[in-house]
C-alpha cells in the first residue's frame, strides 16, 4: 500500500507515458519542495518520471518566466563565485564541441541561463542565439551580454 494511495487502487493516469505510452503508474510525490500541490508519477513499464496532471501551460510559462530562479536559487543575482564557476563551465562546454564546429556556423543555446556559454561561443567567433525562459534572469545579464541575441519564449506565448 502506498501512503499517497491508502485504498490501494490503481492511481489515475491522465497523461500516458511519453516514452512507452503506458498508463500504469506509481505516485512518487503529491507536492513540490514547497509543499504546493504537484503530483509526480513514475511509469511502471519503463521508469519515466513526469508531472501528472500537468499544470496549465500559462501557469508553467508564468512560473519559469517570473519565479523559478527566485524559488530554487533564492536570488535573481548570482554570487560572484558562481559567475566565475559558470564561466569556467561554459569554457569547458565549448572545448567539448569545438572540434565539431565549422566556420560560419550559428549556434543555438536552449536554456541559456545567464548567457555564459553564448558569450564564450561569441568570443570564439561564432554566431549564437541564447534561448532563456526566465525573463528576470535575462534582465540580470542583459548589460553583460548585449552583443548576443537572447530570446524569451515567454514573451512569445504563441510559440
Amino acid at each position: 500500500m502506498h501512503p499517497d494511495n491508502p485504498t490501494n487502487t490503481a492511481p489515475l493516469c491522465t497523461i500516458p507515458c511519453n516514452l512507452c505510452g503506458g498508463t500504469d503508474i506509481d505516485i512518487l510525490a503529491t507536492g513540490d519542495r514547497n509543499r504546493q500541490p504537484l503530483q509526480t508519477v513514475i511509469c511502471r513499464a519503463c521508469g519515466l518520471v513526469w508531472t501528472d496532471p500537468r499544470p496549465p501551460a500559462e501557469a508553467t510559462r508564468k512560473f519559469y518566466a517570473e519565479q523559478y530562479r527566485q524559488q530554487y536559487k533564492a536570488t535573481l543575482q548570482p554570487k560572484l563565485k558562481h559567475v566565475y564557476r559558470d564561466m569556467l563551465r561554459a569554457i569547458q562546454r565549448f572545448k567539448r564541441i569545438e572540434s565539431l564546429l565549422q566556420p560560419g556556423m550559428h549556434l543555438l543555446d536552449i536554456g541559456a541561463g545567464g548567457g555564459f556559454f553564448p558569450y564564450v561561443v561569441k568570443q570564439k567567433g561564432f554566431a549564437v542565439t541564447g534561448l532563456e525562459l526566465l525573463i528576470a534572469f535575462l534582465q540580470a545579464y542583459i548589460f553583460t551580454f548585449l552583443s548576443i541575441l537572447f530570446v524569451s519564449a515567454c514573451a512569445h506565448p504563441e510559440h
